[in-house]
């Protein structure tokens, strides 16, 4: 049913009280504002796993960039190149930290995270706020058949294990 004052608001502004709600039976565009190409949101469902599983948020913008705030204050932003959060994060079943800002709950699996490089080096870097550039590395280096390594600041190798 067509609400004949709605029909054509293009360039208009509109105020709902209450909530609104859009029923889609199949995939398809939920909500789309914004201007053309330039300064579009759209929400659409689709399928991945099961029927209507899949919603898809995009940011029709060359720095289009998504922030999520409560009360005010932006918690966590998602542009194309990076995820900022501003509080702890969890993953996996975790559902408390101690002190530590990430907090990786694996359950019964063993290997609870992996740190990939596609080249023969592989480092993760511990700094503190006066650790130079790359602070205390634990890495491997396959070329040189050094399974754990340990580095210092300068990336100099101090130990290893083959």
């Amino acid at each position: 049913m067509a609400i004949p004052f709605l029909s054509d608001i293009s360039g208009k502004s509109a105020t709902f009280a209450g909530s609104i709600t859009t029923n889609l039976s199949s995939e398809g565009t939920y909500f789309t504002g914004g201007s053309g190409g330039i300064r579009q949101l759209s929400i659409t469902s689709g399928t991945n796993t099961s029927a209507h599983a899949l919603h898809t948020f995009n940011i029709a913008s060359s720095n289009g960039k998504y922030e999520f705030d409560v009360n005010g204050t932006t918690e966590l932003s998602l542009d194309s190149s990076i995820a900022t959060f501003a509080g702890n994060v969890l993953v996996g079943g975790a559902t408390q930290f101690s002190s530590s800002a990430l907090c990786v709950d694996s359950s019964t699996t063993n290997v609870v995270a992996t740190f990939k490089s596609t080249d023969n080096q592989a480092w993760i870097a511990v700094m503190d706020d006066d650790s130079g550039t790359y602070g205390a590395l634990l890495g491997t280096d396959t070329d040189e058949g050094q399974e754990i390594v340990f580095a210092n600041n300068a990336a100099t190798k101090r130990f290893w294990i083959d």
